[in-house]
């Protein structure tokens, strides 16, 4: 997918990457022609959002009912911690937040 990308690039093109790979993940490009189309990529990590101005953003989405994170969220026990990570690498939940 992240070769199909840099590919659909048009001369001084941009794409942003959102999300992760998995740790040893390669993404290879062909180098000769991606750095004759002057493309540039940018990896974009948690938005690379300002806390100090994102929070109160999403503040005021959630009071005004349109950002309904307790949807997103998912809490497990400790015991629970295996099904934690499954449940998110099968996109059950979203974010699984283990309680001690």
């Amino acid at each position: 997918m992240f070769t199909t990308m840099i590919d659909a690039l048009a001369p001084a093109g941009h794409a942003g990457e959102i999300g992760a790979a998995k740790a040893g993940t390669i993404g290879g490009i062909d180098l000769g022609t991606t750095l004759g189309k002057g493309v540039t990529v940018s990896f974009i990590l948690e938005g690379d959002a300002v806390p100090q101005l994102f929070i109160p953003e999403l503040i005021e989405l959630w009071q005004g009912g349109a950002f309904p994170f307790h949807r997103l969220v998912r809490q497990y026990s400790f015991a629970e911690i295996n099904p934690a990570f499954e449940d998110s690498e099968r996109g059950r939940t979203l974010k699984p937040v283990v309680v001690f």
